[in-house]
Parts: C-alpha cells; sequence; structure tokens
C-alpha cells in the first residue's frame, strides 16, 4: 500500500514536472513570438520609412529634372537669340563696307546726287549705331551663355 501512495506521488510529481515543462515551453514560445513581433513592427517601420524617403527622393529627381529641362530651353533660346545677333551683325558689317565704299566713290565723283550724299551719310551712321548695339548685345549674350563658358555649367574641357 504504502508502494503505491508512492507510486501515485510519483507519478503525480511526474505529471506536474511535465506540466511545468510545458508551462515554460509556453512562456518561451510567447517571448519568441513577441521577439518576431517586434522585429516585424520594427522591419514594417523601416519599410515606411524606405516608401517615404524614396518618394521624396523622386520629387526631387522630378523637380531636378524639370529644373534642366528649363535650363536647356533657356540655354537654346539664348544661342538662338545669339546666333541670330551674330548673322545681324556680320551682315551689318558686310553692308557698311560696301556702302562706305559706295559713299567714298561718290564723294569723290562729281556726282550730281549730292544732295543724297548727306542722307547716305545719315543712314550709314544709323546703320553703325545699330551694328555696335547689336555687336554689344552679342557680347552680353555670350557673357550669360554657359556654352560660351564651360565651367559655368559644370562641363570640363579635355
Amino acid at each position: 500500500m504504502e508502494l503505491l501512495q508512492e507510486r501515485s506521488r510519483l507519478e503525480s510529481e511526474l505529471a506536474w514536472a511535465h506540466v511545468s515543462r510545458l508551462e515554460r515551453s509556453l512562456r518561451s514560445l510567447g517571448e519568441e513570438s513577441d521577439r518576431k513581433k517586434r522585429k516585424l513592427n520594427r522591419i514594417t517601420e523601416k519599410i515606411g520609412e524606405t516608401g517615404e524617403n524614396m518618394k521624396a527622393k523622386l520629387e526631387s529627381l522630378s523637380k531636378l529634372r524639370f529644373e534642366r529641362n528649363e535650363g536647356f530651353f533657356t540655354l537654346l533660346g539664348l544661342e538662338k537669340e545669339k546666333s541670330g545677333n551674330e548673322i545681324f551683325t556680320k551682315l551689318s558689317h558686310e553692308v557698311l563696307e560696301r556702302l562706305d565704299s559706295h559713299l567714298g566713290g561718290i564723294k569723290s565723283s562729281s556726282n550730281p546726287h549730292a544732295g543724297d550724299e548727306s542722307e547716305i551719310a545719315k543712314w550709314l551712321s544709323e546703320l553703325t549705331l545699330q551694328a555696335d548695339a547689336a555687336a554689344s548685345r552679342l557680347r552680353s549674350l555670350r557673357r550669360r551663355s554657359p556654352l560660351s563658358n564651360p565651367n559655368s555649367i559644370g562641363l570640363r574641357r579635355r
């Protein structure tokens, strides 16, 4: 009888030890689950932050592309204006040279159109002023144009 009681007590103790092991195992699994949940939350937050950063970077990239395109078209307009002024200046100087040589020929000859000489001289003077203004504007455009100064737009000559 005593052996039966001892056996019953040992079986009971064995059962409680098993329950205790199961409780520890359950606590350990719960702690591991909590750790994994916290890690998952950190990863989720990191993904959210990365997504926000990426969105901000894409917006910044879009703005930079817009500014680049805007600068390009401004540059294109300036180059177009500069080319037009170069052509005007060159043609004006050619016309002035021709008129000057014709005016010299008129002065040296005894031309009955001597009264026209003052009008031609006046017109020649106006053309000279216009050509000088165009040349001045052309110099100004060359100073402003990044293509005339590659360092101003970050280009380096090799």
